[in-house]
């Protein structure tokens, strides 16, 4: 009981502390990306192997710069903003050698008739305008500066063409681009955010964010992206409510 009361007093409380209105909050991100194929496309059948080889897959960087904007009022904030995301996978020559020979031909990465080259550890791109809509939810109150945000939305996404890197470092041409992979997507977006309230107008963020994509980046073979980030940013509060007594 005595904790149950201890819960409700933070909810309440951030009411008392929230500093309502608009604000802007630019926000950098940085951490690991990997993708999910599932087995129903062309790289699946005829010559081409088993799902096995997916084991060669390893995560590489993957980043995310955006400009939000959004409005609190007491525990409750609606944000959106623009942004640039970077998702996609690495892997030895082996995965990419079965899988992506096709490809890479088509890119003009490797010669149509040349073999399969030893290309180490290949690297493959994905690269993304978006438009976040995240509703956050202001659960703990800390102290007077500290606050515990959790929100959740979704990431409209503008896809663009890939970027590889094998051997050399290759763009996508627009139209194998159009021919393998959707334009457009959308990325669920779970995001854990602490907040400190340096003073009346400004305040620091940082926490952790989630990415999984809910529809496919490729067409063939049904490419899910997925990322593990962690946030940094600053919000500027246009208006300030003071605390109450």
């Amino acid at each position: 009981m005595k904790i149950l009361s201890t819960l409700l007093l933070c909810l309440c409380s951030s009411a008392l502390f929230a500093q309502n209105g608009f604000f802007l909050q630019p926000e950098i991100a940085a951490g690991a990306g990997n993708v999910h194929w599932t087995s129903d496309g062309i790289h699946w059948t005829s010559n081409l192997p088993s799902p096995k080889y997916l084991g060669f897959k390893h995560t590489l960087f993957s980043y995310q710069g955006t400009l939000d904007v959004g409005y609190k009022t007491g525990k409750w904030e609606f944000i959106t903003g623009l942004g640039y995301f970077t998702t996609g996978y690495s892997g030895s020559d082996a995965i990419f050698n079965f899988t992506d020979k096709y490809m890479y031909q088509g890119i003009g990465l490797i010669g149509a008739t040349k073999d399969y080259p030893e290309l180490g550890e290949a690297k493959t791109y994905n690269r993304h305008i978006i438009l976040p809509v995240k509703v956050g939810c202001q659960l703990v109150q800390l102290n007077d500066r500290w606050t515990f945000t959790p929100q959740l939305g979704a990431e409209f996404s503008y896809n663009m063409p890939r970027v590889f890197i094998a051997g050399g470092r290759k763009t996508e041409s627009e139209e194998h681009f159009k021919s393998t992979c959707y334009r457009y997507s959308v990325f669920g977006l779970t995001q854990l955010n602490f907040e400190y309230k340096a003073c009346a107008h400004i305040a620091f963020i940082a926490g952790l964010s989630f990415h999984y994509s809910l529809t496919p980046l490729v067409r063939d073979h049904q490419e899910f992206d997925y990322a593990t980030l962690v946030n940094f940013g600053m919000r500027y509060n246009f208006k300030h409510k003071a605390k109450q007594p």
